[in-house]
């Protein structure tokens, strides 16, 4: 299941991309097929590490904000200023910090799942 929705500064939906999709009988692999890779600059301002090894993220920017998820943090690759870093970021170490990441967009209603986090 992926939970991702871009919203507006404002707090309304912007369109159609803000749709929030459970889809719990969708074909993850004619999903997969689809998958656009994308990237978003900004910092965590909201943070779940409520259910590991999952975690829920809102990244904002000066002109939105976007709701993501982790399936596996421990599968996601993380850089620390662009180099690739041995030292393991747990979840509560990424609140406020300004990233680059990385996810994979799965159409209008799915921004997507994170593949990489680049902090900063």
């Amino acid at each position: 299941m992926n939970f991702a929705r871009q919203l507006s500064l404002n707090g309304k939906d912007s369109g159609p991309d803000a749709a929030l999709d459970v889809g719990a009988g969708d074909d993850q692999s004619q999903t997969i097929s689809k998958a656009k890779i994308t990237s978003v600059e900004g910092q965590i301002t909201e943070l779940i590490c409520g259910h590991p090894p999952q975690v829920m993220l809102t990244l904002t920017n000066p002109t939105s904000q976007v709701l993501l998820h982790v399936k596996d943090i421990s599968a996601i690759k993380m850089e620390l200023q662009g180099t690739a870093h041995d030292k393991v970021f747990t979840c509560a170490d990424w609140m406020n910090r300004r990233v680059k990441v990385t996810f994979s967009e799965m159409g209008n209603a799915d921004p997507g799942e994170i593949q990489s986090i680049n902090f900063e």
